[in-house]
């Protein structure tokens, strides 16, 4: 069976020269399997051309597309665009039964994710948010803006441009034109391979947090008595593994409090679904 992936495609240079790539290494013998998908927001006058772009590239390399409008209203937080976007990429990669969700995530958007991060105290966490997998598949993280460019000119490639990139309201825009521009070849090249570092570094953490939330759990639940005495900061990653990542650091903190101070019988209600019991000797979440 070929691996089969949702691309997701804006319309925009970057989403075009990744479908681009994966579709030329089908068409050179790799064993993948594509469905192109695009989100409408619907916070641009314009957007609806966007959609059209892609429709017309999907016809071109044949294959089967995915389209979704949204009702945004304009002036949305990237946070809530993004949401309802892999929220859709999501419920496309189920209904296709695909391995994973590609997008074009490159060099720059990894120094870029990490300057926003430090801004929002994500800490270590901030370095090594951005990674590829199976599951979220991001080919073009090693590969620069420029390359990009340069790729889609020697290709011939067309592309839209999205005018919201320049309104530096957006934090990211901000980061983008303000900051990062004044980072020299050297200093992005460090923290780049720091953000290498640290994605293998989060495996190892991650690996050995579920060796000690297996061995703290019983079928009743966390151990309470274990939470009170973990440093906070081991505490909270092994929160963070038991609410399967869902939540916001300051949530965790929350929780961690109430599992450390809360009362038997307490509930304390986490959001996305998840609500946090305590009994004497445990925490059920």
């Amino acid at each position: 069976m070929p691996m089969k992936y949702i691309v997701a495609v804006s319309g925009g240079l970057d989403s075009v020269v990744l479908l681009h790539m994966m579709d030329t290494l089908h068409r050179h013998g790799s064993d993948l399997a594509l469905v192109v998908a695009h989100v409408d927001h619907g916070m641009r006058h314009d957007s609806d051309v966007d959609a059209w772009h892609v429709a017309a590239l999907a016809r071109k390399y044949g294959w089967p597309l995915e389209v979704k409008r949204l009702s945004l209203a304009k002036g949305a937080s990237e946070e809530v665009a993004r949401k309802a976007r892999y929220e859709f990429l999501e419920e496309v990669r189920q209904r296709h039964g695909a391995d994973g969700i590609a997008t074009a995530h490159h060099a720059d958007d990894l120094v870029e994710t990490i300057a926003l991060n430090i801004g929002r105290g994500t800490g270590w966490r901030g370095l090594a948010s951005l990674r590829s997998s199976i599951q979220r598949y991001r080919p073009l993280l090693g590969v620069s803006k420029a390359s990009l460019v340069q790729y889609a000119l020697e290709h011939n490639l067309t592309w839209r441009e999205d005018d919201t990139n320049d309104d530096i309201r957006y934090t990211r825009n901000y980061i983008r034109h303000g900051i990062t521009p004044k980072l020299d070849a050297a200093s992005r090249k460090k923290l780049i391979e720091l953000a290498k570092k640290q994605r293998t570094l989060r495996r190892k953490i991650e690996a050995e947090v579920k060796k000690v939330v297996e061995s703290l759990t019983r079928s009743d639940g966390l151990s309470r008595h274990a939470m009170i005495m973990m440093p906070d900061e081991a505490a909270l990653e092994v929160l963070r593994h038991v609410t399967r990542g869902r939540h916001e650091p300051f949530q965790l903190r929350r929780l961690l409090h109430f599992v450390r101070t809360g009362r038997q019988g307490a509930v304390l209600n986490l959001g996305r679904g998840n609500n946090a019991l305590l009994t004497r000797t445990r925490l059920i979440v």
